[in-house]
């Protein structure tokens, strides 16, 4: 049995799927119906014509589809583009256009990161918000669900930063209920996760050390004994390494570490490890 559109012909095998594709176009529609009509019962009372109304309506439409399409998971690490690449370029056009007036959203995005302006970074921010708080359906919960794969820079760099500081579930899942952060259980995974990763780097090269230290430069170590005595008893020895760079040489960054380990992963560090804490 076959469904002809167009000039096009879509075939399908049961009368099941037809009917699964019949409801799916009848629920968009009576979505676009609701979604119209509360915007055209509220025109009259902030001085908007249908037609307005409407296009505002076809407008959020429009975005939202980017919006849903739009995906990008955190592997370890931040892109130096990361404020505004993995969000829709439609969206940040509109928002660009609300709050700057209309400019090329093309040319700011293909500037350095660190030299654009900061209300376009404003901009950049809300539209990762608007992307990471999308939801597929509409749902009437009260708890908030944000999805892994349309999970953005910002709520996860604002939830790590929140457990830095403070450490205090209570703050983060505050911050994650109003839509401005990850949780904290996704902030406990994804520290888990790069436990893992670190782990694993420390494995391959043998030594414990900085993940972030540069190599290939004359780097320098200075130990020191650790003695805390109170609620609890610390013997240990810290050994802190600076790199130390020049014009000529400014080392060799280590690669990113990645979170594609498995999730029951153990490592097994070997015993004449070195410790160094940076």
């Amino acid at each position: 049995m076959y469904i002809r559109r167009g000039s096009k012909n879509i075939y399908y095998r049961s009368s099941d799927q037809i009917g699964l594709i019949t409801q799916k176009v009848v629920t968009f529609t009576s979505l676009i119906k609701k979604t119209v009509g509360a915007a055209l019962a509220q025109a009259s009372r902030i001085h908007m014509s249908n037609d307005e109304a409407q296009k505002i309506v076809e407008v959020g439409l429009f975005l939202r589809q980017h919006i849903l399409q739009e995906q990008k998971h955190f592997n370890g690490s931040f892109d130096p583009s990361c404020l505004s690449e993995p969000v829709s370029k439609p969206l940040l056009t509109l928002l660009d256009v609300l709050l700057e007036s209309l400019s090329s959203i093309e040319d700011k995005v293909a500037e350095d990161q660190a030299s654009i302006s900061a209300r376009f970074r404003v901009v950049c921010t809300i539209s990762q918000l608007i992307c990471s708080n999308a939801a597929q359906q509409s749902s009437s919960a009260r708890t908030l669900y944000q999805m892994k794969e349309r999970e953005t820079p910002f709520s996860l760099y604002v939830g790590l930063e929140l457990h830095a500081s403070a450490r205090q579930k209570g703050t983060i899942n505050t911050f994650h209920e109003m839509g401005m952060s990850v949780s904290y259980d996704r902030v406990m995974e994804v520290r888990k996760e790069l436990a893992i990763s670190v782990s694993m780097r420390f494995a391959e090269d043998g030594v414990v050390s900085p993940s972030n230290i540069k190599r290939g430069v004359f780097t320098t170590g200075a130990v020191d004994n650790i003695d805390e005595s109170g609620r609890t008893e610390l013997r240990g020895t810290a050994i802190s390494l600076t790199n130390h760079l020049t014009h000529e040489n400014t080392g060799i960054s280590p690669p990113p570490l990645r979170l594609d380990a498995p999730e029951d992963a153990t490592v097994n560090l070997p015993g004449h490890c070195h410790r160094a804490i940076h």
